[in-house]
């Protein structure tokens, strides 16, 4: 009779472990194998290394110079490997219409960080940028674009202009007080946006030395540090997840920060609102709007912060790129001034009523946005489910970046697109029905596009034509003098990489000049 001799307890425990084993590696191999198809099926993807894929590549210069280097082999749609991440980037006019405009329902979404969903609260806030696409997130939207059309922005056209006045005001006594009548602007513009935006967003007046400031710009700061490349690495590589604790520690501080502060301003405009003792503002008319009664306090916290640092920040690197362009390009000056001299007179300060019949000044501001976008690279989307396009896949979760300086430099759409010339906008600004233009006639991406573009892009287009447009009537911008009488450069190629990716003019000084003995008597005016 045949006897079986039972295994022992180690052989028993070999045997279920290496089954075990054998039922990973197949997996793994399969998932391999899966990925590989995948991969293949791609946009084209630059030589990378093992596990980190194309993550050493984005080290050294700002990203957008980076991507557009790359097109230039791998044409206009490309894919990177960032660890276990797939980044596809659209460098051409062409595919981000095919792909966030006409498919926006797919590229429209967010793929989130452990960090920004920290600092957005996950579904409970109204980070409108950090938001995922859907229902909520068009209803919020819906919301605040309802208190920021054409229309209601008129209704804060004197505290622009007030604003305005008071910026002229700045460089005129910082030009007056300077022994070679060399100023740095910077300080001056970043009070004028930040002063215009609390102003128009929350419906009060702040003065230079007010610690709202400072705070205002301590958490932007803060979360803008948040959510640098750098700190991002924990998302490519999930090996360093257990690096994170510190990291998500400081955005639930940073939030709650955050939080604190603009809360104070919500809370603040309610009183002021119930009291009656306030003024019209963007947050007044979000708070008594149609279907805002279901908002929280914390999402009208959310969305008022992002409405004030967001559209603060950009319109100051705009008035500081042109103010640095400017200087090398006093021939443009002459022609912008000789047109509002035509339109206005130098008797008053050009308004709102002049900007149809300036349209130099109007190609001007067009040419700033493309030649030197506050945001070279849009805040990445996602995509929402599986597509193909050209032949290639593009799987559900893939992260969309635009590279908006490959297409603002295009030289197929911007002949000569290194050289700073409003003219290439003429034609638009005379022919275009500008309230519906077609995508393909837009002059940039400087406010992003598709269903994501800025929601506050018209109170930025507003406050930058009065703040410019006055700027060019009252001022002249030439080259500031050293001790030798030599010309002190102003750099307009090189830039530094603000937090969040910006695009920030190093540090200069110029010359503001007054066009005429009569500028004093017009900065003090509030028209």
């Amino acid at each position: 009779m045949l006897t079986i001799q039972p295994s022992s307890p180690s052989k028993t425990y070999l045997l279920v472990a290496s089954g075990i084993l054998a039922v990973l590696a197949i997996r793994r191999l399969a998932e391999a194998s899966r990925r590989a198809k995948i991969d293949a099926a791609l946009p084209p993807s630059p030589p990378g290394l093992p596990i980190i894929g194309n993550i050493h590549q984005l080290s050294g210069n700002p990203p957008e110079i980076v991507f557009t280097e790359m097109s230039k082999e791998l044409g206009p749609i490309f894919t990177l490997k960032m660890g276990v991440q797939r980044w596809i980037v659209l460098n051409s006019i062409e595919v981000v219409k095919d792909l966030i405009v006409e498919r926006g329902t797919i590229y429209s979404s967010r793929s989130l960080s452990d960090v920004s969903i920290a600092l957005a609260r996950g579904d409970q806030g109204a980070q409108i940028p950090f938001m995922t696409y859907g229902e909520e997130w068009k209803e919020i939207r819906r919301i605040a674009h309802s208190a920021l059309t054409k229309t209601k922005i008129n209704n804060y056209q004197r505290t622009i202009n007030v604003r305005t006045n008071a910026m002229l005001k700045s460089l005129y006594e910082a030009s007056r007080s300077s022994p070679d009548s060399a100023v740095n602007p910077a300080e001056i513009f970043d009070f004028y946006t930040v002063s215009t935006i609390f102003a128009i967003i929350y419906g009060v007046d702040i003065e230079p030395n007010d610690e709202r400031i400072k705070k205002c710009n301590q958490v932007g700061h803060d979360v803008l540090m948040l959510i640098t490349p750098s700190e991002q690495l924990a998302e490519f590589l999930p090996v360093l997840k257990i690096l994170r604790r510190e990291t998500l520690r400081r955005a639930i501080q940073v939030r709650d920060n955050l939080e604190r502060f603009w809360g104070e301003q919500v809370f603040g405009l309610k009183k002021r609102l119930q009291e009656g003792t306030t003024i019209e503002s963007v947050m007044g008319q979000i708070m008594t709007s149609r279907g805002s009664e279901h908002l929280s306090d914390l999402q009208l916290t959310h969305i008022g912060s992002v409405l004030s640092f967001a559209g603060s920040e950009a319109m100051s690197i705009t008035m500081r790129w042109l103010c640095a362009v400017l200087a090398h390009y006093p021939e443009v000056q002459e022609k912008a001034f000789a047109e509002i001299e035509h339109v206005v007179g130098h008797n008053r300060l050009p308004n709102e009523s002049d900007e149809e019949r300036l349209q130099y000044v109007q190609c001007i501001i067009l040419e700033i946005l493309r030649y030197r976008a506050a945001a070279p690279v849009s805040i990445p989307h996602a995509t929402s489910k599986d597509d193909t396009y050209r032949g290639y896949t593009i799987p559900k979760g893939t992260t969309i970046v635009i590279n908006i300086h490959a297409i603002h430099h295009d030289p197929k759409r911007y002949p000569n697109p290194e050289v700073f010339s409003p003219e290439r906008h003429m034609d638009y600004v005379l022919t275009t029905n500008k309230s519906t233009p077609e995508f393909s006639e837009r002059p940039h991406l400087a406010f992003s596009t598709g269903r994501r573009v800025c929601v506050g892009m018209n109170v930025a287009e507003r406050v930058l034509f009065i703040g410019i447009v006055r700027f060019l009537a009252c001022f002249r911008v030439e080259f500031a003098t050293d001790a030798r009488g030599e010309r002190v450069p102003v750099e307009i190629v090189k830039y530094k990489v603000g937090n969040g990716a910006t695009c920030i003019p190093l540090q200069y000084k110029v010359k503001i000049v007054p066009r005429h003995g009569g500028v004093a008597g017009l900065v003090g005016s509030e028209l």
